[in-house]
């Protein structure tokens, strides 16, 4: 044990004559300390501030980069002499544009959720064949649209295709999507496996999640920081490539929740492996197993069908309507909640209602409980913009019959109405 101590010294005279040296030791060990955690929490708060501030710089780079795209392909549509080929192209460009910019948006929200200690989890029965195989559709999509050469590989085994576990599906597929995405991003060429296994211990099975790619590596010495909020974005190297560093963190955050441990293997130029293993927890309970294939947008025709789209903002409502016209279905629109209310009550030939929650008047919960209480049968489906884990909850305890969230593709719209018609 080591102790810092000050001395001083004074000398006592007698007839001017020294008689007596005094010494005086004082124990300073405890203001040492604390000069130390002084030092440490100023050079942790600085490097905290020095962090922040690349994060800021980096995240008004990837929000300005695709509006930028967003407003000018949307100004060339408004060109007369832009072809039909052009106008094809600059609509996909703004579509892709309008996605990356949704997801740097719902990272910046899940992160603030995460922290803020808002997610819930809530587990049911997890088949994992089918969220491996949405997986797979998703990234291959993304690797074909970029041209990137990288073979996508689904490691499942043969034995454990079937295996059903208890745990939040949605989360899991999260915290999965966020590891094959860095994965993909940092590989230039070569592959990317992602799969799992069964690791058997004496105590407790657990199940073994792991990402595999073959592309530029970490260094040693930043694979323990690597997970760690606002890191990526000071490495010089990674500024050459799009996100705001926040996939890892929220893949760590969310694995924690669900009870497991995150890690990493990773050599530079060789490639990585990020893995995390949870619980094995499995039920009996047979899940009916989803869809995973694309389908063209159906052609439903509701033409003896009248649908209320409750939707204060014009825009959105212009965008509902599109989507519904091919269906012949009669469309009449209310602005505010009172109004939705007052003509799902009067007009009874009303058949479905499209709610959004955040209307002027009554909002979309208090409309829909007026409506319930006059017309209990007419079903009514929440298409709003709130994300957050009780919303839905929320939507359903006030009567709606559905729940989705905007940004909501045309076919989610369409087979959800279809449900209820």
């Amino acid at each position: 044990l080591t102790r810092h101590s000050e001395t001083s010294t004074s000398v006592i005279k007698t007839n001017k004559n020294p008689q007596y040296i005094i010494f005086f030791i004082r124990d300073i060990s405890d203001n040492i300390l604390y000069q130390h955690q002084l030092e440490k929490e100023k050079r942790k708060a600085q490097e905290s501030d020095r962090l922040k501030t690349a994060f800021l710089g980096n995240m008004s780079h990837e929000i300005r980069t695709p509006m930028n795209a967003i407003i000018g392909f949307s100004e060339l549509l408004n060109d007369p002499e832009t072809s039909k080929k052009e106008r094809k192209e600059y609509t996909n460009l703004i579509n892709t544009n309008s996605y990356e910019l949704l997801d740097l948006i719902d990272d910046i929200i899940d992160v603030s959720k995460i922290e803020a200690g808002q997610v819930k989890i809530r587990k049911t029965t997890c088949p994992l064949q089918n969220i491996f195989n949405q997986l797979y559709d998703q990234f291959q999509e993304i690797i074909q649209r970029d041209k990137k050469p990288i073979k996508l590989i689904s490691e499942i085994p043969d034995e454990l295709k079937d295996i059903q576990i208890f745990s939040d599906a949605y989360h899991l597929r999260q915290a999965l999507q966020h590891l094959i995405s860095n994965a993909i991003k940092f590989t230039e060429q070569g592959k990317v496996s992602f799969g799992y296994s069964i690791l058997r211990e004496a105590n407790n099975d657990l199940i073994r999640f792991h990402v595999k790619d073959s592309g530029l590596g970490i260094p040693e010495d930043k694979q323990d920081v690597i997970f760690q909020r606002f890191r990526q974005v000071e490495e010089s190297n990674i500024r050459n490539y799009s996100g705001a560093g926040l996939g890892l963190t929220i893949s760590k955050k969310i694995v924690e929740l669900l009870d497991g441990q995150i890690g990493l293997t990773s050599k530079p130029g060789k490639g990585s492996e990020f893995y995390f293993t949870l619980p094995l927890e499995t039920k009996d309970k047979k899940t009916e197993k989803e869809g995973i294939r694309k389908t063209p947008l159906p052609n439903y025709d509701w033409s003896e069908k009248k649908i209320l789209i409750a939707e204060d903002i014009e825009a959105n409502y212009l965008y509902i309507e599109a989507i519904l016209m091919q269906t012949n279905a009669t469309i009449i629109w209310a602005a505010d909640g009172n109004q939705a209310a007052d003509q799902c009550i009067t007009d009874q030939d009303i058949d479905l209602v499209l709610m959004d929650i955040q209307l002027p008047g009554l909002d979309g919960y208090e409309a829909t409980q007026v409506i319930k209480k006059h017309r209990p049968n007419l079903p009514v489906i929440a298409l709003t913009a709130f994300a957050a884990d009780n919303e839905k909850e929320k939507s359903l305890k006030a009567g709606c019959d559905e729940y989705l969230t905007k940004p909501v593709k045309p076919q989610v719209i369409l087979d959800s109405i279809n449900h209820f018609l």
